[in-house]
């Protein structure tokens, strides 16, 4: 997990992009470039392996505000995240699944989806006297 000063400094960056302050960044403001601008910010802490809780505190927000940003963040803003904290040498922590959803549960990669086996039941057809095959 990242240390405190540098989530500091992740969220300042984050605010830069969007010409922002700090603190402008943490108070209760609706206006639409400061929301992209925490999005971003929840992005980069996300990626960075940040929990939300931890997040909550640090964004003086609730954890289901965040996790309702994050599930809302496009896929331009991931990658904006992502070259975000390549700049600043921050190492993305979850292979190459972009996906939020995931993260939340701590998973690192997507796996295949379970292939259920078909079933089949025989039936007797007794007119035409056969058995016919049919699938479950």
């Amino acid at each position: 997990m990242l240390s405190r000063t540098k989530i500091v400094e992740v969220i300042d960056r984050c605010a830069s992009e969007f010409n922002l302050s700090y603190r402008s960044l943490l108070e209760r403001n609706r206006v639409k470039h400061v929301i992209q601008a925490r999005k971003l910010t929840y992005a980069c802490l996300r990626y960075a392996g940040v929990s939300l809780p931890y997040m909550a505190v640090v964004m003086e927000r609730d954890h289901t505000s965040i996790s309702h940003a994050l599930d809302t963040i496009d896929k331009d803003m991931k990658v904006q995240a992502l070259n975000i904290m390549f700049e600043m040498g921050i190492e993305f922590r979850y292979g190459k699944n972009l996906s939020f959803k995931n993260l939340k549960r701590g998973v690192a990669q997507k796996y295949p989806p379970v292939i259920k086996p078909k079933v089949y039941k025989k039936i007797p057809d007794y007119r035409n006297n056969i058995i016919l095959t049919v699938e479950v």
